[in-house]
């Protein structure tokens, strides 16, 4: 039943998927596309506390899983987002945070760049990790001239 009503998913998304995607680029865009719903869903601010039914929990994280494993620079990404939201909320700031707030910012979007330039797994580690480095020194000026190099 479960197979059946995720192959059902799968073949209602997939032509929603541009034809010119490989193949790794399609199913990572089907995954994000239906934990995005889910998380929508779950998060919706008309619900006392966020969850989903059972069935939908389990496929949300399973999805997550399977995002985190299969779509490093996704989980770059949010890692970043989770530093930023961090950083934001911190009372007071110095203006050392302000500066580092800052280039966390400018390697989240140049980390968004690399969202779909990524035709296999193998390169979309190699973008990550590269990405991952610039974020740990939180070098915004290096990540971009690295960008451009790419």
């Amino acid at each position: 039943m479960k197979r059946t009503l995720l192959s059902l998913l799968f073949v209602t998304l997939l032509p929603q998927v541009e034809a010119a995607d490989p193949p790794y680029l399609a199913s990572l865009k089907v995954t994000r596309e239906r934990f995005g719903f889910l998380e929508a869903h779950r998060n919706d601010y008309r619900k006392p506390k966020p969850e989903l039914p059972p069935t939908q929990e389990e496929e949300r994280l399973r999805l997550l899983g399977q995002l985190l494993t299969d779509d490093p620079i996704w989980a770059l990404q949010n890692q970043v987002q989770a530093d930023i939201d961090a950083l934001a909320v911190l009372r007071p700031r110095t203006p050392a945070d302000d500066t580092i707030l800052e280039a966390l910012k400018d390697i989240l979007a140049i980390t968004g760049g690399f969202d779909e330039r990524a035709t296999t797994r193998t390169e979309a580690e190699k973008f990550a990790t590269a990405l991952r480095q610039f974020a740990a020194r939180r070098d915004a000026v290096g990540a971009s001239a690295w960008a451009k190099s790419q």
